[in-house]
């Protein structure tokens, strides 16, 4: 897969991208709820170029949307997941996600954005 990452990106959007994800909340990491609404978004544009699932409790499924172009080595991508009105967030490039698939976010607050 690894060669085919770096010689096509096409064959990876024709796959999915598995892994874990939890999120940071008071200083405690809880796995992210089987059915949470994800966001996966490019943060240049916030275009949404793939659809995060949720299969069970902290175990995700990303299928990326055929239709968008990208950079697999440029484009940042952004995460957020809300519960109980509080926004928790990562970034990250594409390849960096498919060469570690354990996902952590942290709280987000959006008045004092990096």
């Amino acid at each position: 897969i690894l060669r085919c990452l770096v010689g096509s990106e096409m064959c990876i959007r024709d796959r999915s991208i598995t892994g874990t994800i939890r999120y940071t909340a008071n200083g405690e990491t809880k796995p992210v709820p089987k059915g949470a609404f994800v966001s996966f978004e490019r943060e240049v544009n916030g275009s949404r170029i793939g659809v995060m699932t949720i299969r069970e409790d902290g175990r995700y499924e990303l299928r990326l949307r055929k239709e968008y172009n990208f950079d697999w080595y440029i484009d940042n991508v952004e995460l957020h997941y809300t519960v109980n009105g509080e926004v928790y967030h990562t970034m990250t490039k594409l390849n960096e996600l498919f060469n570690n698939r354990d996902l952590v976010l942290t709280y987000y607050n959006y008045g004092n954005k990096e």
